[in-house]
């Protein structure tokens, strides 16, 4: 059995499925994909059994995206439920041929697991009911590093190596610096959150020019020293330019996110045309453009009212949220369609100023904790986990010349 470092948040051990007692099971409105062998093994063993009548369960991928491991996904009802999901929302599947059949991505939803250089990833998404509600809302979320075996807990972990652009990798020999620099900077609870966001900017920003310059063995004496600064500072926001708040930006940024086919009905959709109707924001049928009324623009600062007490039982909430998707998706070393690791940093703003509309918009809906992490794993499950969309705000940002640090900080004030 292989023994490794593991570096994982305090509940990995804990976390166990809600299973019919999920409010918003992983069965629903999701994109559950299987591998060529593991749709031959599923359809070899209900071929003939009578619980299994003989509809059409997969559908291939389109050939540029089919792959051997991603070969095609499991064809959703008209309720849009998984057709092997039972009435009492347990899976007829293993029930029925035991837990060996089901595809990976059900079997390790919502674990996943990286390697860098001997040190494993263990991470859960907050696309999980369950993990979300794992999340500490009165203190800040504490990570472990250690040395075991890679038992049954942990999924395969994928090299990172092999999700770096080429560009990313001479970075990527000083992820754990990198990264450790990004969990250790949304800590910092002596500023704002949104300042902590800029202040990792800054951050970032330094290491690609020491890239750019060839210095890449500057890189972890850069980020001791950088930390170090933020500590022994008496107030960091000095380090900080002024940026003005601009809540058109700020508006025309969440409208990014409006990218569900018309009358689809999901639960995201829904909460999206909720901002929108609240924000009075209408199409104009000249142009398709989106727009805000000017009455919508005064009216949001009164808002803001509403996010500060719906936070102010939940003071850690955001901060671990935001962290829970940092170290889900390794950022700033996500995937390569979030451009690099400057693509990785405006995706991560764009999550964080687009959830905090949302809530700010709908904290008068929200009385319990139950009811927030009900609005917010819609928004997890398509943000965080639908890499065509992260990708196209990437490429939105970088195409009118706004995936600047200013821009980004601009955006964050504005939240």
């Amino acid at each position: 059995m292989k023994k490794a470092f593991v570096f994982k948040p305090e509940y990995y051990d804990s976390f166990t499925c809600k299973a019919s007692a999920c409010r918003q099971t992983c069965c629903r409105e999701w994109s559950i994909t299987a591998s060529k062998p593991e749709c031959r093994k599923i359809r070899n063993c209900i071929r003939g059994c009578g619980d299994f009548p003989g509809e059409k369960y997969f559908e291939l991928l389109p050939p540029e995206k089919r792959t051997e491991a991603v070969y095609a996904q499991i064809v959703l009802n008209e309720e849009k439920y998984c057709p092997f999901l039972s009435s009492e929302k347990l899976c007829t599947l293993q029930k029925t041929f035991g837990a060996e059949i089901l595809p990976d991505t059900c079997i390790w939803f919502p674990r996943s697991a990286a390697d860098n250089h001997g040190l494993t990833c263990a991470t859960l998404t907050p696309a999980c009911e369950r993990v979300m509600e794992m999340l500490p809302t009165d203190r800040s979320l504490v990570f472990e590093v250690k040395e075991q075996f890679l038992d049954g807990g942990f999924p395969p972990a994928v090299p990172l190596q092999q999700r770096y652009m080429e560009k990313n990798y001479r970075y990527a020999a000083y992820f754990q610096d990198i990264h450790s620099m990004c969990i250790l900077i949304l800590q910092a609870q002596d500023v704002s959150l949104e300042d902590r966001m800029i202040l990792l900017g800054l951050g970032l920003e330094n290491i690609l020019r020491l890239g750019e310059e060839q210095q890449w063995d500057s890189i972890p004496g850069y980020v001791e020293n950088y930390i170090s600064q933020l500590g022994a500072l008496e107030d960091v926001s000095l380090l900080i330019p002024s940026f003005p708040p601009s809540l058109p930006a700020l508006f025309n940024n969440f409208l990014m996110a409006d990218f569900e086919p018309e009358g689809s009905g999901s639960d995201y959709g829904r909460i999206i045309d909720r901002v929108k109707e609240r924000l009075q924001i209408s199409y104009q049928t000249d142009s398709g453009a989106q727009t805000a009324s000017a009455a919508v623009l005064s009216h949001y600062e009164e808002l803001k009212k509403g996010f500060g007490e719906l936070m102010a039982d939940r003071p850690f909430f955001m901060e671990n949220l935001l962290l829970s998707i940092l170290t889900c998706k390794n950022i700033p070393f996500a995937w390569n369609g979030l451009g690099g690791i400057w693509g990785n940093y405006v995706y991560l703003c764009w999550i964080y100023s687009s959830l905090k509309l949302v809530l700010t918009v709908c904290a008068g809906d929200i009385h319990s904790q139950e009811e927030l992490v009900d609005l917010c794993i819609p928004l997890m499950r398509r943000w965080v986990h639908s890499g065509e969309l992260a990708a196209r705000f990437v490429e939105i940002f970088e195409k009118n010349d706004s995936s600047t640090l200013a821009h980004m900080a601009v955006l964050l004030k504005s939240c």
